[in-house]
């Protein structure tokens, strides 16, 4: 029987330190440019056991050309901690990736502010070592009070 019960509280231990995560993920938008296409992408994730609620998700901006290759992504990763009453950004940062040798990521960077996380990035064409076509984006992430993201 203390087997038993030993065995069981050491099973709920180990229950409440692994983090169990939910996920979510969508395509939030399509946005057209000149030769080429923005497709945004979302995903959250919670973990289910903390007493406390945090959340973390991230944005993806990715370009395409025309014939629906893949140019460039930028990813925002944030993290939140929501009490209810209100919300905060703790924690912020920016990826990105490039798949054309014609195009380059020139800036990435995040900020935080309140239960905001902002990413901002520049995205620059080159034709022989000139840029030719430069793209400006900016991507958010808001966690409400409740815990919704956005």
């Amino acid at each position: 029987m203390k087997r038993f019960v030993s065995l069981t509280i050491i099973t709920l231990i180990l229950l409440f330190c692994i983090n169990i995560v939910a996920f979510g993920y969508y395509e939030d938008e399509q946005i057209a440019e000149n030769d080429f296409y923005i497709v945004v992408t979302f995903t959250e994730s919670e973990d289910v056991f903390r007493a406390s609620g945090t959340k973390t998700g991230s944005k993806t901006i990715t370009g395409y050309n025309d014939d629906n290759e893949k140019l460039w992504d930028a990813t925002i990763h944030c993290s939140f901690s929501y009490t209810g009453s209100s919300a905060t950004c703790t924690a912020a940062s920016i990826t990105y990736n490039e798949y054309s040798s014609k195009w380059k990521i020139t800036s990435a960077t995040t900020t935080r502010s309140g239960n905001t996380a902002t990413g901002n990035i520049t995205a620059k064409k080159y034709v022989l070592g000139i840029p030719v076509q430069t793209v400006e984006e900016t991507i958010s992430i808001t966690c409400s009070a409740d815990g919704t993201l956005s």
